[in-house]
């Protein structure tokens, strides 16, 4: 059997102690790999069961209306205003709220403008606005917003060209 120098041994144990010094830095970069991917899912998971219950309470306040509820009426708000209202504003008596399994959500409504050319349902037009709020975590939240067109009747005979509507959503965005 062949001697190895304490010259040779020595290159070997720093050869072995460098191979086993990247293969620690790999696992570690992996394991953070992983964490990172279960955060960023985990951050998507809670965005979209926020945006689930915002579209919700988008439903339930377009029904209410339906029923002829207005309790939740707010003067009509642009996004700068709705983006800067505080946790507390959207949890006073000013917003209504509900839930939607384990989530909370708020929403407001505001009447635009009648219009007599437009025509819904064979009735004269009635434009809203439902701007639903809907969050997990406070810092992290969901705002959706929609318009919408319920029938009421015709007030005054229109003097231009009549437009049909064929649905009662209109429009719908997201603000945050």
């Amino acid at each position: 059997m062949k001697k190895y120098s304490a010259k040779q041994q020595g290159m070997v144990f720093i050869t072995m102690l460098l191979f086993i010094s990247l293969i620690s830095l790999l696992l570690i970069y992996m394991q953070q790999s992983v964490a990172l991917q279960r955060r960023i899912n985990h951050n998507r998971y809670l965005y979209l069961q926020s945006r689930q219950a915002a579209r919700i309470a988008l439903v339930n306040a377009y029904q209410s209306l339906k029923s002829g509820d207005t309790s939740c009426q707010q003067q009509p708000m642009s996004v700068t205003e709705i983006l800067s209202k505080s946790n507390d504003w959207w949890l006073s008596s000013q917003t209504c709220h509900g839930h939607s399994a384990h989530l909370t959500y708020q929403y407001v409504v505001s009447h635009l403008q009648q219009d007599d050319c437009a025509e819904f349902e064979h009735q004269m037009a009635d434009y809203w606005r439902i701007t639903a709020r809907a969050s997990i975590r406070q810092q992290e939240q969901v705002i959706l917003q929609a318009t919408v067109v319920l029938p009421i009747q015709a007030e005054e005979a229109c003097a231009r060209t009549k437009r049909v509507l064929t649905n009662g959503w209109q429009s719908f965005r997201q603000l945050s």
